[in-house]
């Protein structure tokens, strides 16, 4: 049981390390913007990737069939109750605050992995932090962790997921991982 629950897991990110290669290979394929989202995108049809939502754009997501809000912003950070204001929409909150790359444990990147739900259905989910910087770190370490990224797709698929001034940081824990 422990290995299909491993599995499905590892499909997850299929279609979103998929889509994020064609995209990063593609441009002509580039994500939609989010209104109302700080440099918020859609990387592929089920994963929405940006920097603090408000939450007028937390309504229009709701009715798009977002069902997961992730949250990596610490709690300092947070300028609104989001977690009343996107339960109160019918949406599923995730916090899993990040202050420094120590924070993407791999039980915190399953977690995370977990909520988007398995490959067969996946579920509309928007992750963001203030910028989209740690949403694009966390793919990026994810898709090496847990689908055998290399350390340059790797680097890609955070980049399209918004990593920018992380960019250093993460590609030094990507070759240590890939020792």
């Amino acid at each position: 049981m422990k290995i299909f629950f491993y599995l499905c897991l590892g499909l997850v990110f299929v279609d979103s390390v998929f889509s994020a290669t064609a995209l990063a290979e593609n441009p002509s394929q580039s994500p939609s913007a989010i209104e109302g989202v700080r440099n918020g995108k859609w990387v592929s049809p089920t994963v929405a990737v940006g920097g603090v939502p408000s939450q007028e754009s937390l309504k229009a997501l709701s009715g798009a069939g977002v069902q997961v809000v992730v949250n990596f912003q610490t709690s300092g950070e947070i300028s609104f109750d989001e977690k009343r204001t996107v339960e109160a929409l019918g949406m599923t909150y995730l916090h899993l605050p990040v202050s420094s790359l120590a924070d993407f444990t791999d039980e915190m990147l399953g977690q995370v992995k977990a909520v988007l739900g398995p490959a067969s259905s996946p579920r509309k989910t928007l992750v963001h932090c203030a910028s989209s910087n740690r949403v694009g770190a966390a793919f990026s370490l994810m898709s090496q962790r847990f689908d055998g990224a290399t350390v340059s797709e790797a680097l890609a698929i955070g980049k399209l997921h918004g990593m920018t001034s992380l960019e250093s940081q993460v590609e030094a824990l990507l070759k240590a991982s890939a020792q």
